[in-house]
């Protein structure tokens, strides 16, 4: 068996340039997606290159007010469609009956959110390990695994985060998956849980204090 679910942080629009491969390279993806099922591609709003196994996932996030992104909508309308995120997408492929409640979800990054914070493969070591038939070194990179294939060229790091760091779209989205197959998921109090939590501190800290002051 091979990897649970497979993404690819490609785009699909626009034909590959002939240096790269051109029609060729294009047809090679194609029939590469139908022999591994279904593939997550980001969103495109025409997709010449899709096939039946294609499957689109938005990269939006939604910043706060101070610039920083803490959140990222779990599916949002783009056109006539109704597009789920990157990370959602690939989520749901392996466990297709837990979807997280609500249309927001806030991102509890590895690390300090960059993509050094989660498991990486240059491609380097991923073509010694297939040329050279290493094959349980591939099994324990890609057995029961969700793999996600990245471009040699990063995407433009474009979003602050709580950490400092600035990072990608599609960096976050990769995050939001990491924290759903973990399930180490934080929540968004509402607004009598706040209150509750508020009057909760306060009396730790009047109690804390009142300990504090030496008796006469």
């Amino acid at each position: 068996n091979g990897a649970t679910a497979i993404g690819l942080d490609h785009r699909i629009a626009q034909p590959s340039q002939t240096q790269l491969g051109g029609a060729a390279s294009d047809a090679l993806l194609l029939e590469a997606t139908r022999a591994a099922g279904h593939v997550v591609y980001p969103f495109e709003s025409e997709s010449p290159l899709a096939s039946d196994t294609t499957v689109l996932g938005h990269l939006l996030v939604s910043p706060s007010q101070d610039h920083v992104v803490r959140a990222m909508p779990l599916a949002t309308e783009l056109g006539a469609q109704t597009v789920s995120a990157f990370g959602l997408q690939l989520f749901e492929l392996t466990h297709p009956q837990t979807r997280p409640t609500g249309t927001m979800a806030l991102v509890n990054y590895a690390g300090d959110g960059s993509l050094g914070s989660l498991q990486a493969i240059s491609f380097a070591a991923l073509w010694e390990a297939l040329d050279t038939h290493q094959d349980e070194r591939l099994n324990g990179w890609f057995k029961d695994k969700v793999v996600v294939f990245l471009p040699d060229s990063a995407p433009a790091a474009t979003w602050l985060l709580p950490t400092g760091q600035s990072v990608s779209g599609s960096a976050i989205h990769l995050h939001l998956l990491n924290m759903l197959l973990t399930n180490n998921r934080i929540c968004r109090l509402g607004m009598v849980s706040s209150n509750l939590v508020t009057l909760l501190l306060a009396g730790l800290i009047a109690h804390a204090t009142n300990s504090s002051v030496p008796s006469a």
